[in-house]
């Protein structure tokens, strides 16, 4: 369904610039692209139109991020007596990417906690030796739609019976972009 926004002004020289702010819910728009559209009107009779579904400039990228952790190709690990070296491969898969811009993938570990009631929440960034666990990837997106691997390598002597899971941020540049944080 079309989305309609409105500014109505006064021009102060011929040449110049409005803002039109459209205000929606996207959360329906994971992996989609939307575009805007303008029509100019004075006095009910439309003057101009702006209407191309190929302008990058009016386009608006809503980029979907999924993703899945894995010790050697599992979601369980034992932890041995001897060296507790582990590294969790996040495998971030992207969609509605701008093929041949560089982004980096930022993606922190965090604890889950699970109540006696069966409730789940955020027990906070996983620390180790009073560092966070962190890692990261930079890479150029070759297509809209791909994925690319995240490593956490970390000493899990003290995990024991926890249970971690990655959280990532999708940045372009400086601007944040994307975040899977479940």
């Amino acid at each position: 369904s079309d989305l309609v926004a409105e500014t109505v002004f006064t021009a102060e020289k011929a040449n110049g610039t409005v803002d039109v702010t459209f205000i929606f819910d996207a959360s329906e728009l994971d992996g989609k692209t939307v575009v805007a559209f303008e029509t100019l009107t004075r006095d009910d009779k439309v003057v101009a139109t702006h209407a191309d579904i190929t302008d990058e400039e009016q386009s608006v990228n809503f980029v979907r991020l999924r993703t899945r952790a894995l010790v050697d190709g599992e979601h369980e690990m034992t932890l041995s007596n001897g060296d507790n070296n582990v590294t969790i491969t996040d495998l971030v898969e992207y969609k509605n990417l701008i093929p041949g811009l560089e982004y980096t993938v930022k993606g922190t570990l965090h604890v889950q906690n699970i109540n006696g009631a069966g409730v789940v929440s955020d027990g906070g960034v996983l620390t180790v030796n009073g560092k966070e666990v962190t890692a990261e990837a930079t890479f150029t997106a070759e297509e809209a739609d791909g994925s690319v691997e995240v490593e956490f390598t970390f000493d899990a002597s003290d995990l024991g019976d926890k249970t971690v899971v990655a959280f990532e941020d999708l940045y372009q540049g400086e601007a944040l972009i994307a975040t899977h944080a479940d």
